[in-house]
């Protein structure tokens, strides 16, 4: 259908149409004003979830980005236990007339707690805005007052729930941290007793300077053996060479007796050589001097026996003394290696202690943590704006209602036109003879009834012909020009 088609369809049954788009429009203010009026108020919630703890100033993870946590947020303040929490505290769940709606809407089936909180949330609408943590909260009643009674209760209630949530948790932590604390304790108190009574039964203190001093002790006897070895050797050479070089050995050199024995056997053998050049060998005076210098020569013959006998005697005794370091040396080497084996155990016992310890420290540091955040009470939500009550109603919007009326009106009126005219088709132009007969049209005859009709056709064809005579002759002024 063409658009001429519908302006002369609606020129032709514009009744129909005014009618019935005025039926729609009355129909949409009548409804308006039967419809109750419906109050909105709203709250503003600044969700802000601690980024660092409190107490320990660690980092605390969001659990996603900002979309995820006020979505999180959303579904807690929609939740039953939100809700419930409100309506206890509206004290819906004492109220009557609400108690009666619910008799009478599920016969008495199901929980009554639950279809109060179904009913508050199909009249709470949560916004969240774009990019920000802030979230608008509107309840919708029939009531101004109630409206905003229940948008601040809700938002008080969210605010409590999730304090609840967080210290809730905080307690479950602290009553685990609490048993944890008492099991390591025990542990440790078991892992002290094993060491005391280690070192109580093996005579081992840790820490302990015995078995360093032992140590020392066992370097001080080593150094001792090497030098007695160092001894031995050399006494023993001594003692070959006395036996072998008598008169030459050291000892015998140095000792006063030999020397004072040798000064004196000296200077009688020189007395004996000046006595022979003055006597003869028979003298008695040679013989004697001879008997005496025999008498030396003994002399200094045994005490020259009696030093290097001593220097056996010494070198068996360094190599007595020997032995016995040497024995010294490896008892003190088995009494090092006991202690150590004694402390190497002790250590570990020790190293169970201290482990034990540290795990009790961080234990009952962490339990401390935990039952210092179950006693934080400051909510993470703040509430930037108190609902109160709406001078105006939110619904319904006659203004708007209205709109969409006379819209509706319109395109029902236009509609209602159309389906009269397809009942009853008429020709109202050439286009519907082509279209309902199927046949072209050769011609036309104006009709004209009414004289100024007639002469306003009249005058418009005198005009297109004097028109047209113009344009023919600029056309043939062109072409002679032309030529």
């Amino acid at each position: 259908m063409s658009p001429l088609q519908l302006f002369l369809i609606l020129k032709a049954r514009w009744l129909a149409a005014v009618v019935t788009a005025m039926a729609v429009v009355s129909l949409t203010i009548a409804v308006t004003e039967l419809l109750p009026k419906q109050y909105t108020a709203s709250t503003s919630l600044l969700i802000s979830p601690p980024t660092t703890d409190p107490i320990t100033n660690a980092l605390v993870s969001s659990g996603g980005t900002i979309t995820t946590v006020i979505a999180t947020e959303l579904d807690v303040i929609s939740s039953d236990r939100v809700l419930l929490n409100a309506a206890r505290s509206a004290g819906l769940d004492r109220d009557a007339s609400l108690n009666a709606r619910w008799n009478r809407e599920t016969k008495g089936q199901g929980d009554y707690l639950a279809w109060v909180a179904s009913t508050l949330r199909r009249s709470l609408d949560l916004r969240p805005t774009r990019d920000s943590k802030v979230v608008s909260l509107s309840f919708t009643n029939i009531s101004p007052e109630f409206a905003a009674l229940m948008a601040n209760t809700i938002t008080e209630a969210y605010v409590a729930t999730t304090t609840d949530l967080r210290v809730e948790q905080a307690k479950r932590y602290s009553e685990f941290f609490d048993l944890r604390t008492k099991e390591t304790r025990d542990g440790l108190e078991a892992a002290q007793s094993r060491l005391s009574e280690f070192q109580r039964n093996a005579g081992v203190i840790i820490p302990d300077d015995r078995f360093d001093n032992e140590s020392s002790k066992l370097a001080e006897l080593s150094s001792q053996v090497l030098a007695l070895q160092a001894t031995v050797a050399e006494s023993q050479n001594r003692e070959r060479q006395a036996h072998t070089l008598s008169d030459s050995t050291q000892e015998v050199l140095s000792d006063p007796v030999v020397g004072d024995l040798a000064s004196q056997l000296a200077r009688e053998e020189a007395k004996l050589e000046e006595t022979l050049a003055r006597y003869g060998e028979r003298h008695p005076a040679i013989l004697e001097q001879r008997a005496l210098i025999a008498t030396l020569q003994k002399k200094i013959d045994a005490q020259t026996n009696k030093v290097t006998s001593s220097i056996g005697v010494n070198a068996a005794v360094n190599i007595g003394r020997l032995d016995a370091m040497k024995a010294a040396l490896e008892e003190q080497k088995s009494r090092v290696l006991h202690m150590a084996s004694l402390r190497d155990e002790a250590a570990v016992l020790k190293r169970d202690v201290e482990n034990a310890q540290r795990s009790y420290d961080a234990i009952l540091n962490k339990g401390s943590q935990t039952n210092l955040e179950s006693q934080n009470t400051q909510p993470t939500v703040s509430i930037l704006q108190n609902a109160t009550p709406p001078p105006s109603p939110s619904s319904p919007k006659v203004a708007l209602n209205i709109i969409l009326g006379v819209v509706l009106g319109g395109l029902l009126g236009l509609g209602t036109a159309v389906v009269r005219e397809l009942a009853d088709r008429r020709i109202r132009c050439l286009t519907d003879i082509e279209s309902i007969n199927g046949i072209h049209v050769l011609g036309s005859i104006a009709r004209c009834t009414q004289p100024h009709t007639l002469i306003s056709r009249r005058i418009w064809t005198v005009f297109s012909q004097k028109m047209r005579l113009r344009k023919r002759g600029r056309h043939l002024s062109d072409l002679l020009i032309g030529h």
